[in-house]
């Protein structure tokens, strides 16, 4: 008879289970929140570059964007040195400009053409960006550096380790399961046989081994008052039991 709950295994399961989705909640959700904070910088400062470079054509004046990396912040205004500026942008400190082969101060002239070229590299832990202004014709280029951050490559090295850990015992468990209810099914129905058997010949035996595929089953004939209990196991006589209760007239009803 199937009886309600879960199994200590299936119990488990779900808590690892539960548990492996709060670990990647907690470990992949920064990483990403981290990777869209700098791509949303990467592409604001392009954006920004692009201002400067169109107020240098569009007002034939020469624009200079100053890199403050200890503040944080970059200005982009007029060349005259009084004259206020026209964007300050402030970025999160955790951004860092690495490997640069520019100048703190980039110049646009009147034709929107640089006073120099280079690169510069914007790296976080769990992302990298290389920026590019050509000298001559003053483009510039945004470009996701390939590859895994170190952060990246052990969590999904880890979460491979948990989700291998977590499906091998299952799929087993499973296996086992399925075989267990497969055999369970065969011995009803052998049961069934041997109960029709007796309704219509009035004959059985009072211990019977009955081989199939490779499994043995054991029934076993008991008198139970006036009527009579038939019983059958898998393997082993003092494993599960399954029993019927078969009047000696006629008719069966679970015991």
């Amino acid at each position: 008879m199937n009886q309600k709950g879960f199994t200590l295994l299936e119990s488990l399961t779900v808590l690892m289970i539960g548990s492996i989705m709060l670990t990647l909640l907690f470990v992949v959700l920064p990483p990403i929140y981290e990777k869209r904070i700098v791509q949303h910088f990467v592409s604001q400062l392009e954006e920004d570059l692009l201002y400067a470079q169109q107020t240098a054509l569009v007002r034939h004046t020469t624009v200079k964007v100053q890199f403050d990396f200890a503040g944080c912040r970059y200005i982009i205004k007029h060349s005259d040195e009084g004259s206020s500026p026209e964007l300050v942008r402030t970025y999160s400190c955790n951004i860092a400009f690495k490997k640069s082969t520019l100048k703190p101060t980039l110049t646009f002239n009147p034709s929107g053409v640089p006073n120099q070229g280079g690169k510069i590299v914007i790296d976080t832990q769990h992302a990298s960006f290389t920026l590019t202004i050509y000298l001559g014709s003053g483009k510039i280029n945004v470009q996701k550096n390939r590859g895994f951050t170190t952060v990246e490559a052990v969590s999904a090295f880890g979460i491979w380790v948990m989700i291998t850990m977590l499906l091998i015992p299952m799929v087993h468990q499973l296996s086992l399961q399925r075989e267990a209810s497969e055999k369970e099914e065969e011995a009803y129905r052998i049961l069934d046989e041997k109960i029709s058997r007796y309704t219509l010949t009035g004959r059985f035996q009072s211990i019977e081994t009955v081989l199939y595929r490779n499994t043995s089953y054991f029934i076993e004939w008991k008198e139970k008052g006036d009527d009579y209990e038939a019983c059958i196991s898998i393997k082993k006589r003092d494993s599960q039991r399954h029993c019927f209760t078969i009047l000696r007239a006629k008719g069966i009803y679970p015991s």
